[in-house]
């Protein structure tokens, strides 16, 4: 009897999976501050800790990394602004994990393999036998954010984007990508030996392995105008964010609000861009799905929760499905929220 009982709750686990509608309690996450999934694995970053789960019945697999600059520690910046602490990027049988100024390599159980030290570049992803990551530079009083390839030592190989920084001291900028902070200071993926990078104005380039452009992608959407009601919400998020008396001043004298939102940050899986919007409707969030031409395929509402107007909770997207981590109101225990993308393999 007992055996079927558990037949049964798991039948309907895995229904509700299926279905898209799912809460897997993750006791013991402090303040989790990135997701990613892939096709066995779920990974989570907490601070300096990186906890693996089991995609298929969310069991905890391992857990490691402590601040600090030996092995397996990871140096922590506390100066970022709403920026990952650590950063990681699974492979097949190992991960790759950005700190501040520094890579390291482990297994997927927490072995440590190798570490290298990087001054010169932030948020490295392997493709092939090099590396994308990106640097900041000053030029002619204006502040600089590149997208460069690396080789396989970390050198510099060439640069291949280049926009302006998002807070400029000597010009006029964006107040709402300030109040995305480093979170979407440089928004870049690697994705079937392809770089995709966030360009300027709703437009996403593509490059091959070697740097070289392959094509542009433009964004055609109706955009959400920036109301008075939204300039006064995220204001109050600046001040927040920015409290010191030198940024609250040249926020007031340089900063400015746009007439539309821009999309905000995709994110490519299942051979699918991803992308959503700041448009809302009865509680959900409107995303955008694109093949990797930039075509449009379909634009559909989902459940998702914001801390900010401007900065959602961590999520991630893998098996047509959308995982995202907040906190429940009543108990304050992180939970992940599973839901499946209508119409998708393996979804209704």
């Amino acid at each position: 009897m007992r055996r079927i009982i558990i037949s049964i709750l798991l039948l309907f686990c895995l229904s509700s999976f299926q279905l898209g509608a799912q809460v897997v309690p993750l006791p013991g996450l402090i303040n989790p501050d990135s997701i990613m999934v892939d096709n066995h694995h779920i990974y989570i970053t907490d601070r300096e800790a990186i906890y693996i789960f089991s995609v298929v019945d969310f069991k905890l697999k391992t857990k490691f990394g402590k601040k600090g600059e030996g092995p397996k520690e990871f140096k922590i910046n506390p100066t970022t602004v709403t920026k990952l602490l650590v950063d990681i990027q699974p492979h097949t049988d190992t991960i790759m994990v950005n700190s501040n100024n520094k890579v390291s390599f482990l297994t997927k159980d927490g072995k440590y393999l190798k570490e290298v030290q990087i001054s010169s570049a932030g948020n490295l992803k392997q493709i092939g036998d090099h590396y994308v990551g990106y640097s900041i530079s000053r030029k002619t009083k204006i502040w600089y954010l590149a997208i460069n390839l690396y080789d396989s030592t970390f050198h510099k190989l060439k640069e291949i984007f280049r926009t302006e920084y998002y807070i400029q001291p000597n010009k006029k900028f964006n107040l709402v990508k300030l109040g995305c902070g480093n979170a979407r200071l440089a928004v870049y993926t690697v994705y079937n030996e392809k770089i995709f990078v966030e360009g300027v104005e709703n437009v996403i380039h593509v490059f091959n392995k070697e740097g070289n452009d392959q094509y542009v992608i433009k964004l055609n959407y109706d955009r959400l105008k920036v109301s008075e009601k939204h300039k006064e919400e995220i204001r109050k998020d600046l001040d927040i964010l920015y409290k010191g008396p030198i940024m609250q001043a040249l926020i007031k004298k340089k900063g400015y609000f746009p007439e539309y939102f821009t999309a905000r940050a995709f994110k490519i899986a299942d051979n699918k861009i991803f992308i959503p919007t700041y448009k809302k409707q009865n509680g959900k969030n409107e995303f955008i799905i694109l093949d990797l031409k930039g075509n449009i395929k379909k634009k559909i509402y989902l459940p998702f929760k914001d801390r900010t107007l401007l900065l959602a909770y961590p999520y991630a997207i893998g098996g047509n499905r959308l995982y995202q981590l907040f906190e429940n109101d009543e108990t304050g225990e992180w939970e992940l929220h599973i839901t499946g993308f209508p119409g998708e393999p393996g979804n209704k």
